[in-house]
């Protein structure tokens, strides 16, 4: 389980794939294994923010080739996971 604090610093308990549990533990235990504290971080040390998420984004893009990197965001991201899945599921959003 992945404890998190969200909108209005409410918490919630989160279930977690093995395989992922797995990965999280290993990548905690390789900074010493803090019980708690961000769960990702910057190159510097600093936990992530949304600047720096929409620049890795577009960086990333830009290295990749991406025509469209500079208009890249991750709720863009989030929208093309989404139309992804249901594409590839056969599922509908729409109201039946």
């Amino acid at each position: 389980m992945l404890n998190l604090t969200v909108k209005g610093g409410r918490r919630r308990r989160v279930p977690l794939p093995p395989v992922l549990a797995h990965v999280l533990d290993e990548m905690i235990a390789e900074r010493g294994g803090p019980a708690e504290g961000p769960l990702f971080l910057t190159p510097t040390g600093l936990p992530i923010y949304e600047l720096y998420v929409h620049r890795l984004i577009r960086r990333l893009a830009r290295r990749a080739g991406l025509a469209s990197a500079s208009a890249l965001s991750p709720h863009s991201l989030r929208h093309t996971a989404t139309t992804e899945i249901l594409d590839a599921t056969g599922g509908d959003l729409r109201p039946a």
